[in-house]
């Protein structure tokens, strides 16, 4: 498959794919109005790759930092403030790194979340899709496909840092070492 949207950290973005909230609120509610009035851009992408490449050096010295987001017990999700506050409560050392990259907790998860949600759609237009979801916004889509060679540089750059947070991320680095 054809992926359009950037390798994200799973310590960090498990907490995004647990969150109905998010996803399965009605149209109205906030945080879906918000995620689709974000605009993705080049530079909001450069950010969240370059704070995911310092996120996964940190997990790397820090093993710590994977099982203090990713918590089996805190599947709930829950709304975008309520997983930063988790996520900054649970291991502050992230704040600074995703600070110094422009980025709050909050911003990176709202990011992460539209940036899976363009991919994903754009990829599904490419599939035949015709109309796309009304929660999405159809300029990321554009976006996404726009710029695809340069989303594709920046995945395959953010794929030489391993994610030691994602067991499957190792072995495929094992492999493409032999």
């Amino acid at each position: 498959m054809n992926r359009h949207w950037i390798v994200s950290v799973p310590f960090l973005l498990s907490t995004v794919l647990l969150a109905p909230d998010v996803r399965a609120q009605d149209s109205a509610s906030a945080e879906l109005r918000e995620a689709k009035a974000y605009r993705l851009t080049m530079e909001k992408i450069n950010q969240f790759a370059a704070a995911t490449k310092s996120l996964r050096k940190l997990a790397a010295t820090d093993p710590k930092a994977c099982s203090a987001v990713d918590r089996e017990d805190e599947n709930e999700g829950g709304s975008l403030n309520e997983q930063a506050k988790r996520i900054e409560a649970a291991y502050p050392k992230v704040v600074p790194l995703l600070k110094a990259e422009g980025l709050t907790v909050r911003e990176f998860i709202l990011l992460a979340v539209v940036q899976m949600q363009a991919g994903m759609a754009a990829y599904a237009k490419s599939m035949g899709m015709k109309e796309l979801p009304s929660d999405v916004n159809p300029e990321n889509v554009a976006f996404m496909e726009q710029h695809k060679k340069e989303l594709d540089a920046v995945t395959a750059d953010l794929k030489k840092v391993p994610d030691p947070c994602d067991q499957g991320d190792q072995d495929e680095h094992a492999e493409d070492k032999q």
